[in-house]
């Protein structure tokens, strides 16, 4: 041992264990042959470390310090060191590798310079590494270092005469003395610039977490240590300005949401909104926004959470919080409570958020690849939803305006309240709707904004965000997020429609989506080591939004929850008790919604169980024959048509390093709750909403195992898989010729039935054919191979498909073998079930809505359809049968029978009799169509208080319900 210090290493260490034995670990390896170890430990368990450092063999002095600031603990060590030279390797640093000291050793020896400084490697919160950059030490003196670049205190070292001289570290600066020093030393001697790799740091520390104050304390240091004048005080303050510039798009997530949010405001008002309504829709959604990011940043504040996922999970948990809120008290309290809470548990406690992980490009390709071409489809969507219009308008979805109506009913009466049938229930999946209802109300938008604006708007962006942050941690594959965000937005089934995640015709769904991932990542995330009870509670709530808001969805991302606590349990794996909380928590309240919300009603929702009937395989023309046996066939080919997109699932399942991973276990529930339901279920497409939800998910699991395999195939497969993917597009589009021959149910005459079957076989072969001179498993490869080319078709379906739709050869009248007769539920008077209205009806509607009171009740002989409430947003005496019939109660429908005749009643004879059940259900206005009675007079019963050539409102006589 020689007797020579020449280096004192100091560790600076503050309640971080596992750190200092990290970086124990990495010491043990050199040659410490002259070389001090001491340990300063601000610490609230000082006995900690000592044992640590005796069981590690390890000879160090620790000192123990108060807490002061990690400077102050740094100046501690530089006063306690007896080394020539003076290095800070503090708690969870580590050397570059195992001859590192004996590498600066050789340089420093015999008369070496003041100071040397090499590069170091930095881990970023995603676990990415990068080397600090070059810079030119002559060029950044020039410039006053105000470009930024630094030697960093891991990778330096100064004799300790030379640092003590400068006065150590500045203290007044809370995170730049070390910038601070290293001004001070270059006031003395250049550094020598080392050749090699010093050491290895993890991102996330307090220069990270706040970055904007770092920035001003290196401004202040050279101001005050530099004293820049003239053209070169100018020059270093235009580079401040843009270094803080640079840094705020990289690692604040605000101008990411400016941008979003004026986007959303933007897209809003060119599309017919008022400028107005938009902007208050805007700062509303973003209010819902940083409350569930506020949320989910408190929920494990140890982690650091990239920007990406705190945009979607903020989405996601803010939208679910906000609604369920707002059943209660108001939504607006739900973002209100979030900030409350961060300020008394985070500020007062003197704790903080979990720290945000920079903006990487994976993550802005993933925005790109997502929100460019769902932009593109909203628009084309927007054809069929103008705001304003003349003459009749049929455009729109027929359930639209159900919808709309519906928004209205849970945001005002509640979530199992009818609009559509004053005093009586509606039982439906409806709490998607009640979040577009109350933003309606909160800003009292025009009929639909919310619904066909905002809602797809909002979705895409939350969709896009999670899709992207889920499959940055499971990969760190870089193209993989793109993957994943494409396979949910624009991708679809290969040979087959009905596959779009995202779907403007159906706002549930995509709220769905949107609510499912997020529920996916918070269920991950509580295997892990958290505060699992805070977590539940954001469980509970995104499970009984997903319940009540999509019933469909809720059922999948259950069945794969407890698919991955039945594997957890039975492989006796260390998480399997938190999922068995998870899950137990999830079925409870998921059984608890569905009976307060949806239970009772008169009809199952027109879903047939082990039926030939009405099946979506049937609807979509892939049965090969009409018979039952072409329809089982049908059945077959509708899976195999869903398979391409899940695909990558089946290299997760059969690696054995992923197969009994938690979000494996998880994506293989979801795969079976997906292909069972088109097994069991027939309902027309309603029977593949199921298979549709899992599809988001699943499209990020699926995305996980393409990377894998990526990995595995290794760079000799890197070409393999460009020709693999091109392959698929192939594939995809020659499917898609297929499919619009048309199908007429007999082989050879129409060929679309064979597409899905030849997507698989044409995979398989390309997989075969690249494998071959791979140096690997032939058939691994294979399989590698064909999975990517299977997932790559499903990724532009949705395009294709809406593209080849004009072209395709019409499907023929439906074979009474394939379909029931559809008839509605109930018999009614009203047989005009059209769903379009006009302008003066919105007109008349608009009326209305400004002269009536908000509780006053409708009757209408618009009985059939969603007409009047859904215009009016007023409670109608009877409306909509087609909905109220089959989703109320089932005792209910005679009153549903009743409440018709006696409207029809009225309208087309007003007496006393007529009047009186109207005035026992307090109605104050009667919608009449005048095409659908004779009567034009209701003097003195009701008077006429506006009307058009379409819709005429009368007033009734106060003086004739008495």
């Amino acid at each position: 041992m020689s007797s020579r210090v020449w280096l004192t290493v100091i560790t600076v260490v503050k309640d971080d264990a596992p750190g200092f034995e990290r970086t124990l670990q990495s010491l043990l390896i050199q040659d410490l042959d002259g070389v001090e170890y001491v340990i300063i430990d601000s610490s609230t368990n000082p006995e900690e470390l000592p044992v640590r450092l005796r069981s590690s063999g390890l000879p160090g002095q620790i000192y123990w310090t108060p807490p002061a600031g990690i400077y102050a603990a740094m100046n501690a060590g530089l006063a306690a060191a007896a080394g020539e030279y003076v290095y800070f390797l503090n708690a969870g640093d580590e050397l570059a590798g195992p001859n590192t000291l004996q590498q600066v050793r050789s340089v420093l020896n015999n008369g070496g310079p003041e100071w040397a400084y090499g590069d170091a490697e930095i881990v970023g919160a995603d676990g990415t590494s990068v080397l600090t950059p070059d810079w030119d030490y002559q060029v950044e003196e020039a410039r006053a270092f105000s470009a930024g670049h630094f030697p960093t205190h891991q990778s330096t070292f100064v004799r300790t005469k030379t640092l003590r001289t400068i006065g150590g570290f500045n203290e007044s600066y809370v995170i730049a003395a070390d910038y601070s020093a290293f001004l001070e030393l270059t006031q003395i001697t250049p550094g020598q610039k080392l050749p090699f790799v010093i050491a290895r740091f993890h991102e996330g520390g307090i220069s990270t977490t706040r970055w904007a104050h770092s920035l001003r304390e290196f401004h202040r240091a050279r101001v005050s240590i530099l004293q820049p004048s003239g053209a070169l005080a100018q020059r270093e303050r235009l580079a401040s300005t843009r270094q803080f510039l640079a840094m705020a798009l990289h690692r604040s997530p605000w101008p990411l949401v400016v941008c979003l949010a004026f986007l959303v405001f933007t897209l809003m008002g060119l599309t017919g909104v008022a400028w107005t309504q938009s902007a208050l829709l805007t700062l509303f959604v973003l209010l819902q926004g940083i409350g569930g990011a506020i949320w989910w940043r408190m929920l494990r504040p140890t982690r650091s959470v990239p920007i990406l996922e705190c945009v979607g999970m903020g989405l996601g948990l803010g939208s679910a919080g906000a609604l369920l809120c707002g059943l209660v008290l108001t939504w607006w309290l739900a973002p209100l409570l979030s900030l409350a809470a961060w300020l008394v548990l985070i500020r007062l406690r003197g704790r903080s958020l979990s720290p945000l992980a920079p903006l990487s490009r994976p993550d802005l390709l993933a925005l790109v690849i997502g929100i460019v071409p769902g932009l593109f489809a909203f628009l084309f969507a927007m054809r069929s939803y103008p705001l304003s219009w003349t003459g009749l308008w049929t455009g729109y979805h027929g359930d639209m305006a159900f919808f709309e109506a519906l928004s209205t009913s849970v945001a005002r009466l509640g979530p199992t309240s009818s609009i559509f049938m004053s005093g009586f229930d509606l039982r439906y999946h409806s709490l998607a709707y009640g979040w577009a209802g109350q933003l309606t109300q909160a800003v009292d938008a025009a009929p639909f904004v919310v619904l066909t604006r905002l809602l797809p708007l909002v979705t895409l962006v939350a969709a896009t965000a999670l899709a992207a942050a889920w499959t940055r941690r499971l990969t760190r594959v870089w193209w993989a997020p793109a993957l994943a965000v494409g396979l949910v937005i624009t991708g679809g089934f290969v040979g087959a429609t009905f596959g779009s995640v995202l779907n403007f015709d159906s706002p549930s769904q995509s709220m769905g989506a949107v609510w499912l991932l997020a529920l996916s990542v918070l269920i991950l995330q509580c295997l892990e080591r958290v505060n699992l009870p805070w977590h539940l509670v954001a469980v509970v709530v995104l499970v009984a939004v997903l319940t009540g808001g999509k019933v469909s969805t809720a059922a999948v991302g259950i069945g794969g929850l407890l698919m991955m606590v039945v594997i957890g349990l039975a492989r006796r794996e260390p998480w399997r008790w938190r999922a068995l909380a998870v899950g137990v928590a999830a079925l409870t309240t998921s059984v608890i919604a569905y009976s307060l919300l949806l239970a009772g009603s008169a009809n199952s929702g027109g879903l047939g169980l082990f039926t030939l009937l009405d099946r979506a395989s049937s609807v979509q023309g892939l049965n090969p024959v009409v018979t039952p046996r072409g329809i089982i066939a049908g059945v077959f080919l509708l899976i195999l048509a869903a398979l391409p997109r899940w695909a990558g699932l089946v290299w997760l399942i059969g690696d054995r390093r992923s197969r009994w991973a938690p979000e494996t276990t998880y994506g293989l529930g979801l795969l079976l709750g997906g292909i069972g339901t088109i097994v069991i279920l027939s309902g027309g497409i309603n029977d593949l909403w199921f298979a549709v939800a899992a599809s988001a998910p699943l499209a990020v699991l699926s995305t996980v195992g393409v990377a894998n395999a990526a990995v595995w195939l290794g760079d000799r497969g890197r070409g393999r898989m460009k020709f693999a993917a091109i392959a698929g597009l192939a594939i995809s589009a020659i499917v898609c010729v297929v499919w619009a021959t048309g199908s007429t149910g007999i082989i050879g005459i129409g060929w679309r039935w064979i597409g899905p079957l030849l997507a698989i076989l044409m995979a398989v072969i390309a997989g075969f054919s690249l494998a071959k001179g791979i140096n690997k498993s032939t058939f691994r490869a294979a399989s590698a191979l064909t999975i990517v080319a299977l997932v790559i078709a499903a990724l532009p379906a949705r395009f294709l498909y809406g593209v080849a739709e004009p072209f395709a050869r019409p499907q023929p009248p439906a074979s009474p073998v394939l379909f029931s007769q559809q008839t509605e539920f109930t018999a009614t008077l009203d047989l005009d079930g059209q769903t379009g209205f006009t302008d003066t009806q919105a007109v008349m509607a608009r009326w209305l809505r400004v002269n009536a009171n908000i509780d006053d009740v409708v009757a209408t002989n618009v009985t059939l359809t969603p007409l009047v409430p859904a215009l009016t947003r007023l409670t109608t005496y009877v409306s909509d049968i087609h909905m109220q019939a089959p989703y109320g109660l089932a005792e209910d429908l005679p009153v549903v029978q009743k409440r018709e005749t006696e409207s029809w009643a009225f309208i087309d004879s007003p007496t006393d009799d007529s009047l009186a059940p109207l005035c026992a259900a307090g109605v104050k206005w009667v919608w009449v169509d005048p095409r659908r009675t004779q009567t034009t007079d209701w003097r003195p019963f009701a008077t006429i208080a506006a009307s058009s050539p379409d819709a005429v409102v009368l007033r009734i006589s106060e003086s004739e319900c008495r």
